[in-house]
């Protein structure tokens, strides 16, 4: 995530602590196009979401939030196939309303 991104959600005030900027990886993309007969077509470059990581003592920090979103699963190529699950249901139970982008993922990441 470059900086850029960083700093605009600053000035809006929204709580950057765990956003991470990966030096390794650029920005991720996605374009999600319809066809005349409502057809989906997904254009995708895969980037720094491959290099996203939670460590366990962030885990009370990111779930102390009403509404948790987890995008890109199945491009999240350091999580282990079964955390997100784990993760999300911890929200749940913590009583978040939770949303999950499956845009990518595979049964194996859903279990």
């Amino acid at each position: 995530m470059d900086n850029w991104v960083l700093q605009r959600r600053g000035q809006f005030g929204i709580d950057i602590k765990n956003m991470q900027h990966c030096q390794v990886h650029s920005t991720s993309r996605s374009i999600i196009t319809t066809k005349p007969h409502g057809a989906l077509l997904a254009l995708d470059k895969h980037g720094a979401v491959g290099g996203f990581f939670v460590e366990d003592d962030q885990i009370d920090t990111i779930l102390d939030t009403k509404i948790f979103y987890v995008g890109g699963v199945g491009r999240m190529d350091l999580i282990v196939n079964g955390y997100t699950v784990e993760v999300t249901a911890e929200a749940k139970a913590r009583g978040c309303v939770t949303n999950l982008d499956a845009f990518a993922s595979t049964s194996e990441n859903l279990r």
